[in-house]
């Protein structure tokens, strides 16, 4: 890992930066979310806070931030390496970080760029541009974040990526089985060629209840937090 001193963040933050391909991916479904429980007695599993890291300077923002500033047990920060998720992960655990909780910025974490000069890429071009090194990407965080020692973390990365890693491999939220009588009732769009492809790949995770998937697979808002509790399923 790479040791950068980062002069423009907050409370002298320390950011871990690691390398492009440090995490080994994973082929099959590797974890399980199930609810998290008050403490936290989930056996092997951790507490693990995603918050995409757009924010906006409202009173969503402001009631996220106290949220976080309350989590006094988090034992790790992980954020994409991109500047906006960097600021957002610095301006909601200043706490956490001003008290010595480590900072990782980790590549797998980040959304799809350009490979000509590292930009955003457009909707339409992003992380829908290369399914493969979608998969293996959000694959590559997940086997990371299950390798930690820690007991509770907090991810910060981006909508689509988290979308996408609780997705991946599972079918269109909302639909009746197809052996339902209801399914010819359901007035729906069909499925897109790249949505039939994520929908065919092997699974990241696993839902421990239907209700938990509803919850979490939906698309994620800007300054909204949603905390699961990660096992692994090896």
């Amino acid at each position: 890992a790479i040791m950068l001193d980062r002069a423009s963040m907050a409370c002298m933050t320390l950011a871990v930066v690691l390398p492009r391909g440090a995490t080994c991916a994973v082929v099959s479904a590797s974890a399980l979310l199930l609810v998290p429980m008050v403490p936290n007695t989930n056996g092997e599993g951790k507490l693990l806070h995603l918050l995409p890291g757009e924010l906006a300077s409202n009173e969503d923002t402001r009631a996220l931030r106290a949220t976080c500033a309350r989590m006094d047990d988090l034992q790790l920060i992980v954020t994409s390496p991109l500047d906006r998720a960097l600021q957002a992960a610095q301006a909601l655990f200043s706490s956490q970080i001003a008290r010595g909780v480590p900072l990782v910025a980790l590549d797998e974490a980040r959304e799809a760029l350009s490979s000509e000069d590292g930009a955003r890429l457009r909707a339409s071009q992003g992380e829908l541009s290369d399914l493969s090194a979608l998969r293996s990407r959000c694959a590559g965080l997940l086997h990371w974040l299950l390798g930690r020692p820690e007991r509770e973390m907090a991810l910060v990365s981006h909508p689509q990526l988290l979308f996408h890693l609780l997705n991946i491999g599972h079918g269109p939220i909302g639909l009746p089985p197809v052996s339902s009588r209801l399914a010819n009732a359901v007035a729906h769009e069909p499925l897109t060629t790249t949505q039939l492809q994520l929908a065919q790949m092997q699974r990241l995770v696993e839902y421990d209840s239907a209700p938990l998937a509803r919850l979490m697979r939906e698309p994620f808002e800007s300054a909204e937090l949603r905390t699961v509790v990660l096992r692994s399923l090896a």
